[in-house]
């Protein structure tokens, strides 16, 4: 993946053997096969290792000529189940597809030593992030959850312990936790706390990123 970065980096303007396409220039060497826009900014860059036709790898990349994220087939069946986006400082997440092929419903999120930093899940496959997983050390330690699926996070759990030690929640959709619930070691409830006079949480959950 660094030579397709590299390309990125550096393809501003179309080969001399590329053939004109709808929507742009395509050209071919190997196993790679890049299209380039009118105006000479590589737009994608296909690589099918194998030459059935069905690419391995497809890297997509900003108007700028950076990659944006690299489609990828791992099994060769012809559907993508792994998404890699890139940012300026390489690899910021990773997607999956755990649910419905073809579409990404997990992003895992490292930091430089490969740790797991953040979970962003999709559990109902509407397309939105509805759980959000924050870890420290590789452990988790803080879960938001969109629970109706407005879009908004309105529960917050507390996993620092090792456990699920107590739980904030909006129960009137005003983007602000009123209700904090305590569990006990076994897992069930011990005390329901009202809340007032709590700043907002963050509340709307980021979107699901763009696939292809």
């Amino acid at each position: 993946m660094v030579w397709l970065i590299a390309v990125g980096a550096l393809s501003c303007s179309p080969p001399p053997e590329s053939s004109p396409s709808s929507g742009g220039y395509l050209f071919q060497k190997g196993p790679y096969q890049a299209l380039y826009g009118k105006d000479g900014h590589i737009i994608r860059l296909l690589h099918d290792e194998n030459g059935d036709g069905r690419p391995e790898s497809v890297t997509v990349f900003r108007p700028n000529g950076r990659p944006e994220r690299v489609e990828i087939d791992t099994d060769g069946d012809g559907v993508v189940d792994r998404w890699e986006y890139l940012g300026q400082s390489g690899l910021e997440k990773v997607g999956s597809s755990t649910k419905k092929p073809g579409k990404p419903d997990l992003w895992v999120y490292t930091d430089a030593s490969g740790a797991v930093t953040r979970r962003d899940l999709d559990e109902d496959g509407n397309g939105s992030v509805d759980r959000i997983e924050r870890y420290l050390g590789s452990r988790l330690v803080k879960v938001e959850v969109d629970g109706d699926g407005d879009g908004r996070i309105d529960r917050w759990q507390d996993w620092g312990s090792g456990r699920l030690a107590a739980e904030e929640l909006d129960t009137d959709g005003d983007g602000r936790p009123d209700r904090r619930l305590r569990y006990t070691l076994a897992g069930s409830v011990a005390a329901i706390e009202p809340m007032s006079a709590f700043p907002s949480r963050p509340g709307p959950v980021p979107a699901a990123p763009p696939r292809r």
